[in-house]
């Protein structure tokens, strides 16, 4: 097993945040917050599929049939 340094976790995540605040302007992450609603159509479909066949593979069952038993 790798021995590693004390604060080696706080070290890495400190020069990670540093990196990340040298390489973006808050004027360029402004936009990460903005939310469009209802999100577009094809937002919400690819959103669908993904969580659908997510759930699907854990419960083997579809998303819509769950939902329109409640």
């Amino acid at each position: 097993m790798t021995d590693f340094e004390p604060g080696w976790l706080m070290k890495t995540c400190r020069e990670a945040h540093i990196r990340c605040m040298l390489d973006n302007s808050p004027g360029a992450l402004k936009h990460l917050g903005e939310q469009t609603l209802p999100i577009p159509a094809a937002d919400a479909r690819e959103l669908y599929d993904a969580m659908n066949a997510r759930f699907k593979k854990w419960t083997g069952v579809d998303l819509t049939d769950v939902l329109a038993r409640s």
